[in-house]
């Protein structure tokens, strides 16, 4: 028994220091080797430890000897057992292979590709918020104020523009065409705002 758990402790060690496995048909290397490695070396580990603990309950203690032997025997055993069944699980990766708790799991997410935390029950997936497109009334909005400023009654061909939805050579043709009155100074022209609300035909804006 100490042969095979001095055994697996070497091969375990060999593993983790070179993080890849080569045997047959299985090649592979990364983080699950190096976990395989260290699985293996636990069973080692874990039978020192608990020895000590166990020489320093009993002490010298005679008559528990036989059922320390049988319980370091059992324990080194079942620690044996396990650390093989997992390694073998990280190393090859068999099908319909169990999940395992806790960080193993997390490294087998991670050999398939998967993300390593699920998101919490009950939370919504976040979607891309859509661009709100711009009213043309956002040019009124005054620089770092959330408050708008007053819309003009009058408006010039360029805030006309804006107003509607329009460039100012669509303006212009409508002023042109006798379909928009507009007034003209020395600035250029000017609309009325309520003229451009009674604007109802969009089809008259091309």
């Amino acid at each position: 028994m100490s042969i095979m758990l001095f055994a697996l402790l070497c091969v375990g060690a060999l593993l983790f220091w070179q993080g890849k496995f080569s045997f047959g048909n299985i090649q592979t290397e990364g983080r699950h080797v190096k976990a395989a490695g260290v699985m293996l070396m636990l069973p080692a580990a874990s039978f020192i430890l608990l020895s000590f603990i166990l020489g320093m309950v009993f002490g010298t203690n005679q008559s528990a000897l036989p059922f320390i032997l049988t319980l370091l025997t059992f324990f080194q055993l079942v620690m044996m057992i396990v650390g093989v069944i997992v390694a073998y699980i990280l190393i090859a990766d068999p099908p319909n292979a169990p999940h395992l708790p806790g960080i193993l799991g997390d490294i087998q997410n991670e050999r398939h590709g998967k993300p390593s935390e699920p998101p919490p029950s009950g939370s919504r997936p976040k979607t891309p918020q859509q661009t709100q497109a711009r009213h043309p009334l956002d040019m009124f909005m005054s620089s770092g104020n959330t408050q708008p400023k007053k819309v003009p009654t009058i408006m010039s061909v360029k805030e006309a523009a804006i107003y509607m939805g329009v460039t100012p050579d669509a303006i212009m043709g409508l002023i042109d065409d006798g379909k928009l009155p507009a007034a003209r100074d020395n600035g250029g022209f000017r609309i009325a705002r309520s003229v451009l609300d009674e604007l109802k035909d969009p089809s008259a804006i091309t």
